[in-house]
């Protein structure tokens, strides 16, 4: 498992918890529903975009949601980390 230290220690640098914090990730299409389930984006607690590339081939998604420390940050992005051809921006 890829070691997240790096980032806690940034994240806690330059956030005061609780804080919103806005991630980027860049999918191929058929990903879609697969990245849905495992951040349960048919829930109303995030607010998130879905924009197609011009050829149509990945999808871009942006969310922002407010975590209680750099945790909640680092659980998303282990959670996501399973998603074959996932790009985090």
């Amino acid at each position: 498992m890829k070691d997240f230290s790096k980032l806690k220690e940034l994240l806690d640098n330059n956030h005061l918890w609780p804080s919103s914090y806005t991630f980027k990730f860049i999918i191929p299409q058929n990903s879609e529903q697969e990245l849905r389930s495992i951040l349960k984006l048919d829930i109303e607690i995030m607010t998130y975009e879905f924009k197609p590339s011009s050829k149509g081939n990945y999808l871009s998604l942006t969310f922002s949601h407010v975590f209680a420390s750099s945790d909640g940050v680092i659980e998303i992005y282990k959670r996501v980390s399973t998603v074959k051809g996932l790009i985090s921006i």
